[in-house]
């Protein structure tokens, strides 16, 4: 199973990152798709992601920010899903495991795809999106054609949503507003019927992958709050669930 990394910068955290991807996958393919600055790493095929940016800047053009955060880190965000669909696309790749250059990988997604090589997308909490498995379909090119469509109301009905969604945030004083996992929930229920999307921070097969580890999913032991108590063995974390004795095996990102 081909693993992508999509990455601005050489952050300090995406060697250690690559190296734990590379080293519960040693059968797999390592994609670093990012700048001059981060071309440094042997183990990885490194390219450069403005080489895929086409559609991504194409993108730019019809993009209209609506959370608190900065524009450039929202707008970026729905980027890479054009920069990783072209990439695909002439890469010839039919499936991958996408991961954000802050995950660590604890398990071989080569073996583990079998529990979920029957969706066309998997993705812890649904929300999240620092990791997400793309199956063999249209549904990451259906994605982003749902992106173009809502940004340049095309889409009236799911851009006047967001708008709402937005609205919402102000009125109560929240951060963030629209980004790219909101659009993502919103495709999702839209094209339900012909598109499927599975929670991997589900416990399923005794495993699980935890997006973030002061989240409350999923339900495995607490240290001290909002630290989870984990231990490593034969290089995967584990942890013990609620209401149960047996063992979660954790699967990453930590």
């Amino acid at each position: 199973m081909p693993i992508i990394f999509i990455d601005r910068s050489n952050s300090p955290y995406l060697q250690w990152s690559l190296a734990q991807a590379a080293d519960s996958n040693s059968t797999s393919m390592i994609y670093l798709l990012g700048v001059e600055a981060n071309n440094r790493y042997d183990f990885v095929e490194h390219y450069r992601a403005a080489d895929f940016s086409q559609e991504a800047g194409e993108f730019n053009k019809a993009y209209a920010h609506r959370s608190s955060l900065s524009r450039p880190s929202e707008l970026w965000r729905f980027q890479r899903w054009f920069i990783l669909k072209e990439f695909m696309e002439r890469a010839n790749l039919k499936s991958c495991l996408y991961l954000a250059a802050e995950t660590l990988l604890y398990c071989d997604v080569t073996d583990d795809v079998r529990r979920f090589s029957h969706v066309d997308f998997a993705l812890p909490g649904i929300t999240t999106n620092n990791l997400m498995y793309l199956g063999e379909s249209t549904a990451l090119q259906e994605f982003c054609q749902f992106l173009r469509k809502v940004y340049t109301r095309r889409d009236q009905f799911h851009y006047n949503e967001m708008v709402a969604h937005y609205a919402n945030h102000r009125r109560h004083r929240l951060n963030g507003g629209v980004n790219d996992m909101v659009a993502f929930r919103m495709f999702a229920h839209h094209v339900r019927d012909n598109v499927r999307v599975l929670d991997v921070s589900e416990i399923i097969e005794g495993s699980a992958y935890d997006h973030d580890i002061a989240s409350p999913r999923p339900a495995v032991e607490m240290e001290v709050a909002p630290k989870r108590k984990y231990h490593q063995r034969a290089g995967v974390a584990g942890g013990n669930p609620l209401r149960t004795s047996n063992q979660d095996r954790r699967r990453g990102p930590v």
